[in-house]
């Protein structure tokens, strides 16, 4: 019986940089505000906050809370949702 070949690691994390606006490796955040009529959904406002990640991830999470790609000459975009409506911002992270 012979030993079976060493499997390779499966890599996690972003895909090499591929030329993508300003230095993709700085952290940025998604910002999203859910605005939400209290009466209708039974809570109020919801908020979240990406942790750091690099642009090109940013702007993946952007595609999927708007439902469509960006315009990306601007930093934040409006959307209508049930009962109210979402607002979505980029911003760079803070450095430590």
């Amino acid at each position: 019986m012979t030993a079976a070949a060493p499997v390779a690691a499966a890599r996690s994390g972003p895909t090499p940089r591929e030329g993508v606006g300003p230095d993709p490796g700085l952290g940025y955040r998604v910002r999203v505000i859910d605005h939400v009529s209290e009466q209708l959904a039974g809570v109020g406002d919801c908020l979240y906050e990406s942790p750091p990640q690099p642009l090109p991830a940013a702007r993946a999470l952007l595609r999927v809370l708007l439902g469509a790609a960006p315009d990306l000459t601007r930093s934040r975009w409006e959307r209508p949702i049930a009962g109210g409506h979402r607002s979505v911002e980029l911003v760079k992270a803070a450095r430590r």
